[in-house]
């Protein structure tokens, strides 16, 4: 899921392209779009947006840009299209400015602007009757919600609706828009993480766990992250911690860190790995997990390449403790996870009634 932050990213950065295409001083032409939406909004590895969609685009001189041109080919993107552009067959900044509203609403609340439900299908007229009954929340998916401080949700909200103003005259200018949208980003990214105030733990604490992240304390390295053992005082006792630490040249870096503690932060399960907290303190971006404390997986499984039958290459003292029936489910279990048809493969609620059976028999 794109963290609230890069939404307000992206949204900033189709504004900007929008602003350069209507005017630029050195130009003596400007551009209506009139085919605005999600699928014309590309991202590169940097999640920068690039606008595309061209072949729909109006050019009128820099002098006229302000006026609405009638066209008798009207091309009606479903979900997006200014509906006074239908109905006078009159395109206008305006008209992109409303489709770009639609993509803005997509966006806050994480849903596609025409969804196959016949009683909610359309976006835009969900999205108004929220903002007006003031239940805009109701729509958000919790999780982005929770990354949200009221002055940028706000400032966001109240921009996408009035992109929507049934009167094209009170619809924003795209200057206004690009300015509204920067002011949104810039709260947003000042209160980052303040929804996850409660996970913050000091650099300095982090520093007295780990030992300066000392050299003799790693134990997993990459060109994007270090990891480091150490021991936390947290709630009132001293745990065992992996402290990931990213590196700071990776320009990824900041997104991978915040995807991540959103995604941990709101996953509590016995068989996932534990948040502790993180830090983002001094340009640091550090990631706290519990340590387990027998390691990886890897660690106990021997390493057999000999081609034989499946029972001649498990460990004979391993063999010996297995129950047939129990070794026949588990075997079969594992075998049709690597069918090469993904459609063969078990869905992951037969996997665990197969293991557990599987569990069942061998402690019988």
């Amino acid at each position: 899921m794109l963290t609230w932050v890069r939404r307000l990213e992206i949204c900033v950065g189709v504004a900007n392209a929008l602003s350069y295409i209507y005017y630029n001083k050195p130009r003596d032409f400007s551009i209506i779009h009139r085919n605005i939406d999600s699928e014309t909004i590309l991202l590169n590895d940097n999640w920068e947006p690039k606008l595309l969609g061209f072949k729909l685009s109006m050019k009128v001189t820099t002098s006229e840009r302000h006026l609405s041109f009638y066209t008798d080919k009207v091309s009606n993107t479903l979900g997006y299209t200014d509906p006074t552009y239908l109905k006078i067959k009159s395109a206008s900044h305006k008209s992109d400015i409303y489709s770009f509203g639609i993509v803005v609403f997509e966006l806050l609340c994480g849903r596609n602007s025409v969804i196959a439900d016949d009683m909610n299908k359309y976006l835009a007229p969900m999205a108004i009757f929220h903002y007006k009954e003031k239940i805009l929340d109701d729509m958000i998916d919790q999780d982005l919600w929770n990354q949200m401080d009221p002055q940028s949700f706000n400032i966001f909200a109240e921009t996408a609706y009035d992109c929507l103003n049934e009167e094209r005259s009170q619809r924003p200018s795209i200057n206004n828009l690009a300015t509204r949208l920067k002011k949104a980003l810039k709260f947003a990214r000042v209160n980052k993480h303040d929804y996850l105030a409660h996970l913050k733990i000091p650099l300095e604490s982090i520093l007295s766990a780990t030992n300066n992240f000392s050299e003799e304390n790693p134990i997993y390295t990459s060109r994007f992250a270090k990891e480091y053992k150490g021991q936390l005082s947290w709630s009132g006792e001293l745990i065992s911690i992996n402290a990931r630490r990213i590196n700071k040249e990776w320009k990824k870096g900041e997104h991978e860190f915040s995807m991540k503690i959103s995604m941990l932060s709101s996953l509590k399960h016995k068989n996932l790995v534990f948040l502790v907290g993180f830090c983002d303190e001094n340009d640091e971006k550090i990631i706290i997990i519990r340590h387990e404390s027998r390691g990886s997986l890897k660690d106990y499984i021997s390493d057999s390449t000999r081609e034989k039958k499946l029972d001649d290459i498990i460990d004979p003292d391993l063999w010996k403790q297995i129950d047939p029936q129990s070794f026949n489910i588990f075997t079969d279990t594992s075998y049709d996870c690597l069918n090469k048809e993904r459609s063969q493969r078990p869905n992951i609620n037969e996997i665990v009634l197969r293991l557990e059976k599987a569990l069942e028999l061998q402690l019988k």
